[in-house]
């Protein structure tokens, strides 16, 4: 009787996802975690536009008054940089296929039983499918994003095997967006107070909003040197995230993999594991300028096992 009822019940995978679909994952942690993500773009894109407005109408026609080819040649430079940064931004959200599909499985495993999961791989009891090597699932995005790295709360998308590139670039224009931003309102400011002098102590901001208050600073020079700091900032925290993602894409490992020491996974070749990310290193230059897509070496699906050539790796 006991054997009758261990046939008739349902297997372990079907009970796992009968659970999970009648469970509730809408917890506070991804309550705030929304949250944050829109706000993330909601400041990102008013930051943005901002700082656009300012170079474009108010520093750049005060910098340069009387010569209209510089002007001309500061604003294209402004121009071309918001665009470019903006198609990156796009690209990043876009994903291009970063999300994991049914198909993904029957693309190496075509005579795999559809009940069955690959060795290596896991089933993703909240999209209800089985996921390659290093996908993870993102609450946020309500999918297994291949190669996941992280979440990008600026975008609101996950930075992953597809868009990964496009992260990178996107941090090297913040850099360059903000220290270009920093450098026109520096120039600004220097005309009316010199910077290097006694009397830079006036644009650390408590002392300058001390001056605003006392009616000895106008309201546009507050907010420039509230500008600057903010540019410094962002500017920094692009070439920290710059500068940590080159260095994960010539490793050939992700953020998760990084913190957690482990190597499971990837090539000891740079150029391989830049490829990987980057495509054709011979379009680099181009695509640098122009985000869009190129042939990568891999597909995100499958991995093959790092070959430990040192001890311990």
């Amino acid at each position: 009787m006991e054997l009758k009822e261990r046939i008739k019940r349902p297997p372990l995978k079907e009970q796992l996802a009968s659970h999970y679909r009648q469970k509730d994952f809408t917890v506070s942690k991804a309550a705030v975690q929304s949250s944050v993500s829109t706000a993330g773009i909601v400041v990102y894109w008013a930051m943005t536009f901002f700082l656009l407005y300012e170079s474009l109408f108010i520093i750049v026609p005060d910098l340069y008054k009387g010569e209209y080819d510089k002007q001309l040649l500061m604003k294209i430079l402004i121009g071309l940089t918001f665009f470019v940064c903006t198609l990156n931004w796009f690209a990043i959200k876009q994903g291009f296929g970063n999300g994991v599909r049914p198909s993904d499985k029957t693309k190496y495993f075509e005579d795999c039983l559809q009940q069955m999961t690959p060795s290596g791989w896991r089933n993703c009891p909240k999209c209800q499918l089985d996921a390659p090597p290093r996908s993870h699932h993102c609450n946020l995005c309500g999918k297994c994003v291949l190669k996941r790295d992280h979440h990008c709360f600026i975008t609101g998308s996950c930075v992953g095997f597809y868009n990964q590139r496009f992260f990178v670039f996107f941090c090297l224009y913040m850099v360059w967006a903000n220290a270009l931003a920093a450098y026109l309102q520096i120039s600004y400011l220097n005309k009316s107070v010199p910077i290097f002098s006694s009397s830079t102590i006036n644009f650390l901001f408590p002392v300058a909003l001390f001056n605003f208050i006392t009616g000895t600073l106008s309201f546009m020079t507050l907010v420039v040197v509230l500008s600057v700091y903010i540019c410094l900032v962002l500017a920094g925290l692009g070439l920290f995230f710059f500068s940590w993602h080159v260095l994960l894409s010539a490793q050939g490992i992700t953020s998760h993999e990084a913190w957690k020491k482990i190597r499971p996974y990837g090539n000891n070749n740079i150029l391989t594991n830049l490829r990987s990310v980057f495509g054709p290193l011979k379009y680099l230059p181009l695509t640098l300028l122009f985000p869009f897509r190129v042939d990568q070496i891999g597909d995100g699906i499958y991995w093959e096992p790092r070959r430990k050539s040192v001890k311990g790796n």
